[in-house]
């Protein structure tokens, strides 16, 4: 006769035969490192993706080339990354040189015009600053390598 705290057998009808591989008994340990790899393994194939469609279409996306051969040196990229945001145009333009290009417009918040100009880094020409500018306000960058 079984005790009540006896853990009963599983026993699969042969139609369940398939089931019984499934069981398995994953440690902690075990789960955080597959779901690390196949979270690893997706930031991995995902950034690929979206890195090759913004990387070919940056130098496509230019409206108006403005300085072939423009580039931005370090010491001009470390005095224009002191500058605050809502600076004036002018105030920016003195640091930096006449851009590569500039993108398309657009409009960030309603009735304003957003306008972004590229800067090829000279210390790495495959990464550009884009400068965002509102009207005549300076408003934020980003760096994009292509």
């Amino acid at each position: 006769m079984r005790s009540h705290l006896e853990r009963p057998t599983w026993r699969a009808l042969p139609w369940q035969a398939w089931l019984r591989p499934l069981r398995l008994a994953w440690t902690p340990k075990q789960l955080l490192a597959g779901g690390t790899a196949i979270l690893t393994l997706g930031l991995c194939l995902d950034s690929k993706v979206f890195s090759a469609a913004s990387q070919s279409s940056i130098a496509d996306r230019c409206v108006q080339v403005v300085e072939s051969k423009a580039q931005i040196s370090r010491q001009q990229l470390g005095q224009f990354l002191t500058i605050p945001e809502a600076t004036a145009r002018p105030q920016v333009t003195k640091v930096l040189p006449k851009p590569y290009c500039y993108l398309a417009s657009l409009q960030i918040r309603t009735g304003s015009k957003a306008d972004r100009a590229v800067y090829p880094l000279a210390s790495n020409p495959k990464t550009w600053l884009v400068v965002l500018y509102e009207g005549d306000r300076y408003m934020g960058y980003d760096f994009i390598t292509h």
